[in-house]
């Protein structure tokens, strides 16, 4: 059973305002998007209007046209340092009016009703300054006295910046009485704008601060700002930064030394440069530090983290254990595959991740770490426990006493599907008396495992003896009796899966609590989906299984709900076929036997492309082993959501690496088991592994589970156990998608996120995103092409400014890349406002394909991937072609 200790998934559990080696406190800050931090610890701050998120400089940023940010009434408190920081990226518009306002304490309405005084922070942007032109930076800082400042020739500091539009600045303003100057202005960590005057606003002062604007005494907008407002740091006192503070804050940002949590709430993943690059230094998220309980971790720990690791990427987290919260005298340890942490006897665990790309264009991402204490299931002989009976009625278990006499008492298991019981009672047993005719229902334990009577028989032996039998189900069957209604669980792990079936259990009237508890949930945490409108829960679980993976264990004796990745334990024993086992039966099934396979995809794409122009693969390994006649037994498998070669054939090849071999599985009547393994019987479980030495069909030792096992609990001489091979599953393949014979995902696309950003026709068109620019991979007609810092699977896109009865276009040649009967071409189009065609017959606005063979080179296929227009939509109605 597993505790857990620590999750870490949500934009609350990865953001924070500074950097592992740059702690930042501040009074007032917004990251500019919706997350903010008052220093009256209240929730001042407000948008005139719903903001436009939009990407920053950090992670998201907040593209104002117009409206305006305000912490109302927030002031600062007394002090003798003050701070101002923020990035801004202004539009033509913001240099095209008299003033722009950036950040300001003054105007508006205060608390009392009248207008404010001039006190704290000023920043604009001044378009008529006789000196500085356009663009000039204007600073003021109000207290008892004031200062003004313009970045123009002659008034305070060097006079020689001005902003220029569609570029991020950041700008920080510093009151320090003690610094070579008192009041200085920072651009990109320069002091651009410096004063020996003293404004004294340590008195503090009690102000609104307005991001975007200056509001007049009606708080109606005066200076509206047009642009983009990021990373707001308004700090006072000892947080205050020095000049080099300001100069490592603007590198570490503008590098993109950090980790960006904005992005995707929830995710945290490198940041990127000010020319948009994913920043080449590793990162480090370092989380508080865990409190594990005064014991520590019961019997071990786990580490479970979700992930998404693009190409050239990784993350690596690491741990270290500690008797004090405040020091850790380990070094940091890497976590093994199973993340399973064996040192039990500490209470504080430090966890931290590193995040690196060695690659610009990629980033990985982090989504997700868990931390488990678990409590290992023991292990209970159940050899010498006899049967207790009881009823199960409204006030609980009442005992009907033990069953001592009950013989022939049998468990048939199998792995992720039955668990029954059967025993014998003789028929005068006094016993029966007692329970009555009709015992079903009725709870029958046995040491820790519960099981309800569902069918009593009579039977006449051999000898005249009669008997009755009782069949009983184990008591996790009782979970098909309750539903869930209207599941819908899209893109989350396992655990939050089955959060969902228990939270939503449907009780009618009547019913008692639904008493069922989660216990293990082991799956390597892939995001997938699940749905349903009404499912019962053992259902919902199976399904959880099939989806996620693993392997379901139903706890009866605490009932809990495990999904484990697998029942069981390596036991290292080896038995030997026809030598150790007194009688056992090998079955080798080749009914699925496949040896080559062609994998087809969406519109009959095969893997010629990037298989030697060979349409299949093959695996004669196995075939030849047995030394079978025929060698070849093809297969074909088609999946329409398979668009890219390289993946088809990865995925057809883990396929054919399971199908090509038969499947070998034992039954074997065990009659003294310590001999051949010199453990007791009980050392053995359902879905313990162990290995088959079987020296007439391979002299490789075949891996074997217990996947079946008709137990005799009193008598485990008896028993008998089937072993069959571990089969592999889609996890275990790693696939995106399979055929039939496969688990059948509710959200298996093959296509995953990383393959959609990379993806291009066959992987052979250059510069698809527009990442390098128009560049030379592309022929340009016309000169109203350009580039967008947005896209759809990059970060930049092509753009086009249309105009009417002109032709523009893009166009690219890509060499052997197809054949005649499949070929794909993919592309995702923003349009904005009606899209006309020209008026010439052969007028088109989208995507045109010329396919070349070499047998007809003149003679092109031509297709068309027409964008909707108006024309379209008129021809379709009826309207003139």
């Amino acid at each position: 059973m597993a505790t857990e200790k620590a999750l870490f998934t949500k934009d609350t559990d990865f953001r924070n305002v500074g950097f592992p080696d740059f702690p930042i406190n501040p009074y007032l800050y917004h990251n500019g998007s919706k997350w903010v931090i008052d220093g009256n610890g209240g929730e001042s701050f407000e948008y005139s209007n719903e903001p436009f998120i939009v990407d920053g400089v950090r992670g998201n940023a907040t593209e104002m046209i117009g409206n305006y940010g305000i912490f109302k009434h927030v002031g600062m408190p007394a002090s003798n340092k003050y701070m101002l920081s923020f990035w801004v990226k202004p539009k033509q518009e913001d240099l095209e009016t008299s003033w722009t306002m950036l950040a300001t304490n003054r105007g508006g309405l205060s608390a009392g009703g009248y207008a404010y005084s001039n006190q704290g922070f000023h920043v604009a942007i001044y378009n008529q300054d006789s000196v500085g032109g356009v663009g000039t930076l204007n600073v003021r800082l109000y207290g008892s006295a004031s200062v003004n400042m313009y970045s123009s020739q002659g008034v305070y500091g060097r006079g020689d910046f001005n902003f220029e539009p569609n570029v991020w600045y950041h700008i920080s303003v510093i009151y320090d009485p003690d610094a070579d100057f008192i009041v200085k202005a920072y651009v990109d960590g320069d002091d651009v704008l410096f004063t020996s005057s003293d404004p004294d606003p340590t008195a503090g002062w009690s102000n609104s601060l307005t991001l975007g604007d200056m509001l007049d005494t009606s708080n109606s907008s005066q200076y509206k700002f047009q642009g983009y407002f990021d990373d707001l740091i308004v700090s006072y006192g000892s947080d205050v930064w020095s000049a080099s503070g300001v100069q490592q804050y603007y590198d570490i940002v503008a590098n993109g030394r950090y980790l960006d949590y904005e992005t995707i709430g929830g995710e945290l993943r490198l940041g990127k440069t000010l020319s948009g690059d994913y920043t080449a230094t590793k990162q480090i998220w370092q989380p508080d530090v865990i409190d594990l309980g005064e014991n520590g971790l019961t019997d071990y720990g786990k580490i479970q983290i979700v992930s998404e690791i693009a190409e050239g990427t990784s993350i690596n987290v690491e741990y270290r254990l500690s008797d004090s919260s405040s020091s850790f005298s380990e070094s940091w340890k890497p976590i093994t595959s199973g993340g399973i942490i064996n040192e039990t006897n500490k209470r504080y665990l430090q966890v931290r991740a590193i995040l690196e790309s060695n690659y610009v264009g990629n980033t990985p991402i982090l989504e997700e770490i868990q931390i488990l204490d678990f409590e290992e299931a023991k292990r209970i002989n159940l050899a010498g426990k006899p049967l207790q009976l009881y009823f199960d009625m409204e006030e609980g278990l009442i005992s009907a006493g033990t069953l001592n006499w009950a013989y022939d008492v049998i468990i048939e298991e199998k792995i992720n599907e039955e668990d029954i019981l059967e025993f014998k009672l003789p028929h005068n047993d006094k016993k029966l008396k007692e329970i009555g005719e009709d015992p079903v229902e009725m709870r029958v334990i046995i040491g820790n495992r519960n099981y309800v009577v569902k069918e009593l028989k009579k039977v006449r032996g051999e000898r005249g003896a009669i008997h009755v039998l009782f069949t009983c189900e184990a008591l996790w069957t009782e979970l098909g009796d309750w539903y869930v209604q209207g599941l819908d669980e899209t893109a989350v792990n396992a655990l939050t899966a089955v959060k969902a079936i228990v939270d939503n259990v449907v009780r009618e009237e009547g019913d008692p609590e639904f008493d069922w508890t989660i216990g293990r949930i082991e799956t390597d945490g892939r995001k997938r989906s699940i749905s349903a409108e009404w499912k019962n829960v053992l259902e919902l679980m199976q399904e959880v299984q099939d989806t996620w993976g693993g392997e379901l264990k139903f706890d009866t004796d605490t009932k809990t709900i495990n999904l484990v990745k697998r029942l069981g334990k390596d036991t290292g024993i080896r038995f030997y076929h026809k030598k150790n086992v007194k009688e056992i039966e090998r079955h080798i099934d080749t009914y699925d036997l496949k040896t080559r396979i062609y994998p087809v995809g969406k519109g009959e794409l095969d893997i010629t492309t990037v298989n030697d122009g060979v349409p299949y693969i093959e695996n004669f390994e196995w075939v030849e082993k047995l030394g079978l006649r025929k060698k070849v037994i093809p297969y074909r498998f088609k999946d329409d959501r398979y668009t890219i070669p390289e993946n088809l054939k990865e995925d057809a090849e883990a396929i054919l690496n399971d199908r090509a071999k038969p499947k070998i599985s034992y039954v074997a009547d065990i009659q003294d088991l310590s001999v051949l393994s010199g453990h007791e019987h009980e050392a053995f479980e359902l879905g313990d592994s162990l290995a088959i030495v079987d020296k007439e069909l391979m002299e490789d030792d075949l891996p074997q589970r217990v996947v079946r096992r008709n137990w005799d609990v009193h008598k485990p001489e008896n028993s008998t156990v089937e072993l069959s091979e571990p089969q592999k599953t889609l996890q275990d393949i790693e696939s995106r998608a399979v055929d039939d014979d496969s688990q059948d995902l509710e959200e298996s696309d093959p296509l995953s996120q990383t393959d959609a950003q990379q993806m291009t026709v066959f992987n052979q068109l250059l510069n698809s995103r527009a990442d390098e620019g128009i560049s030379a991979d592309w022929v340009q007609v016309g000169t109203d092409f350009d580039i967008a810092n947005a896209g759809f699977s990059g970060d930049w896109s092509f753009v086009v400014t249309p105009k009417f009865d002109k032709t523009a276009s893009l166009t690219q040649e890509v060499q052997g890349v197809a054949h005649r009967s499949a070929y794909t071409v993919s592309a995702a189009v923003a349009t904005e406002g009606d899209i006309t065609r020209g008026g010439s017959e052969d007028a088109f606005v989208g995507i045109k394909v010329n396919v070349y063979y070499e047998d007809s080179p003149e003679e092109p296929e031509t297709h068309y991937l027409a964008i909707p227009d108006v024309t379209s939509a008129e021809e379709s109605s009826g309207g003139e072609t």
